[in-house]
């Protein structure tokens, strides 16, 4: 007499996070490196284009990267429209070896113009003592021509994915240590590889880049049920 099968098991899949819900799948990698060729033939529209794929990512990496003081200063898309000026301008640099390498170059001209304008808002708040006009933080260089779409009014299906990314976004922004939000910034929204983190972050192998990352994520996640544990 057989004994009847046991019923076959299936590993349960794993839950995404609340971040991994919030990002948007990249563009895929033969149709970018396409416009990339397109843009350096001079293609009309391929530009506008291929900088719209990355746009919305874009926007929320710098907006965390800017942090909230500099925002009160500074519009997002003032810095994501300079960001796509110099891509604009150094783009026969780019080698593309995956889906993630526009965004990953981009990021870091991100990180330079950043960087660039709290070290100018912070000499020219010092020496003068006052607070920077906005049009001397933004006139280091011209960025028209490049054009980029307004976040827009949200349509009622997307209004609960808009508030997700938006809460994410803000705790991310608000991590410590600094490498906790880096590590974030790195794997989940640029989306390198672990010996590239590995490298950027100065830790000793990848799996003590994994480990800070895991760190990072509980670090987050308690800060999410905190903000959604709040009354009201």
């Amino acid at each position: 007499m057989s004994t009847p099968e046991s019923p076959e098991k299936h590993e349960a899949p794993a839950r995404k996070s609340a971040l991994q819900d919030s990002l948007d799948e990249l563009p895929d990698l033969s149709s970018s490196m396409l416009l990339v060729r397109q843009v350096r033939r001079g293609v009309k529209g391929a530009i506008d284009e291929l900088l719209e794929r990355y746009q919305a990512r874009m926007r929320r990496i710098i907006a965390i990267k800017m942090g909230t003081r500099l925002r009160r200063q500074l519009d997002v898309d003032d810095i994501l429209q300079e960001v796509f000026l110099v891509a604009f301008q150094k783009i026969d640099g780019l080698e593309l070896r995956s889906k993630a390498s526009i965004l990953q170059w981009m990021a870091k001209i991100a990180e330079n113009v950043v960087h660039s304008k709290v070290g100018y808002f912070s000499a020219q708040k010092r020496s003068a003592g006052k607070e920077v006009p906005l049009h001397e933080l933004t006139a280091s260089s011209d960025v028209s021509g490049i054009q980029i779409s307004a976040p827009g009014t949200t349509p009622p299906q997307g209004a609960a994915r808009s508030e997700l990314q938006e809460l994410v976004d803000r705790r991310v922004e608000c991590l410590e240590p600094a490498n906790y939000r880096e590590a974030i910034l790195l794997r989940d929204y640029q989306e390198h590889e672990w010996e590239e983190i590995r490298v950027l972050l100065g830790r000793p192998t990848v799996a003590a880049a994994q480990e800070l990352h895991r760190r990072a994520h509980l670090k987050l996640l308690e800060q999410l049920l905190k903000h959604l544990d709040r009354p009201g």
